[in-house]
C-alpha cells in the first residue's frame, strides 16, 4: 500500500465554522527509511514547509492590515489604489507581499508597506539573531551561520545589512 502526506494549511470562519480557504503547503511520499538520513523531513524541507506556510499566514495578515480602515483626517471611507508588493524578512525565510494602498479625497494616503507600517520589513526575531551572531563573530561568519539556518544565500543576511541591523539595535541600545 502507497501512502502519501498532505500538510493543509486552512483559513475558517471562526463564527461559522465554514472554511473558506484551504492550501496545500506540502506533500511528502511515505516510504521504508533506507537510512536514518531519510527519516523525518530534512533541514530544506522544514524551511519550505515554514516558507509555504508563512505566505499563506501572510496573504490574510495583510488584508486584515487595510480591512476597515477609517480616514483619520475626514473620517470617510478611503479608495483602493491597487497593491503595492513590500518585502518581508522572517527569520528563516523571505517574503512579498501585497498590501492595499488606499487614498482619501482629502489627500491622506495609508502606509502600505511594511517598513512604513512597522519602521523594518525585518522581523524582531531575525534582527536579534543577526545582532546574536555578529557579536560573537565578524559579519561575514555571523552571515553563514544565519544563512546555514535558512538553506539559502539570503540578500538580508549579507555582512553590509547585518553590521547596519547591529548598529540601529546598538542606538536604540545607546
Amino acid at each position: 500500500m502507497a501512502y502519501t502526506i498532505k500538510i493543509i494549511a486552512q483559513l475558517e470562519d471562526t463564527e461559522t465554522g465554514e472554511d473558506l480557504e484551504q492550501l496545500e503547503v506540502q506533500q511528502k511520499q511515505m516510504a521504508l527509511p533506507s537510512t536514518f538520513d531519510d527519516f523525518g523531513l530534512r533541514h530544506k524541507e522544514q524551511v519550505e514547509l515554514i516558507k509555504n506556510s508563512q505566505d499563506f499566514i501572510l496573504k490574510f495578515e495583510c488584508k486584515i492590515l487595510t480591512d476597515n480602515i477609517i480616514c483619520p483626517v475626514c473620517g470617510k471611507r478611503p479608495h483602493k489604489q491597487g497593491m503595492i508588493e513590500s518585502d518581508f524578512h522572517d527569520v528563516y525565510t523571505d517574503h512579498k507581499v501585497k498590501i492595499q494602498r488606499l487614498n482619501c479625497t482629502c489627500g491622506w494616503r495609508n502606509k502600505y508597506t511594511l517598513n512604513n507600517i512597522y519602521g523594518s520589513a525585518i522581523h524582531p526575531e531575525l534582527a536579534q539573531l543577526q545582532s546574536t551572531h555578529a557579536s560573537n563573530n565578524s559579519f561575514k561568519k555571523a552571515s553563514e551561520i544565519i544563512n546555514d539556518f535558512s538553506c539559502s544565500d539570503r540578500k538580508i543576511n549579507n555582512g553590509t545589512t547585518i553590521a547596519r541591523t547591529v548598529n540601529k539595535v546598538g542606538t536604540c541600545l545607546n
